[in-house]
């Protein structure tokens, strides 16, 4: 699944939070990944463009963790 967004950092911000909806399920199945890309930045450089997150647990509560590439 595809999914399009934007992220605004003020002036001198180096980190900003997006939230990515996970489509749970009953079914038993092992850690799953997804990957965040961030593209055409404005008055800005991108140091890691992308990161890899990984949903560690698909029963009760999803936690989630993204990690520079």
């Amino acid at each position: 699944m595809t999914a399009g967004g934007s992220v605004t950092f003020a002036p001198g911000q180096l980190d900003a939070t997006i939230v990515v909806m996970v489509n749970g399920d009953t079914t038993i199945e092992p850690d799953e990944d997804f990957f965040v890309t961030l593209t055409a930045p404005i008055n800005a450089r991108l140091g890691n463009e992308s990161a890899r997150g990984l949903i560690l647990n698909d029963d009760g509560l999803r936690r989630t963790r993204v990690a520079g590439h």
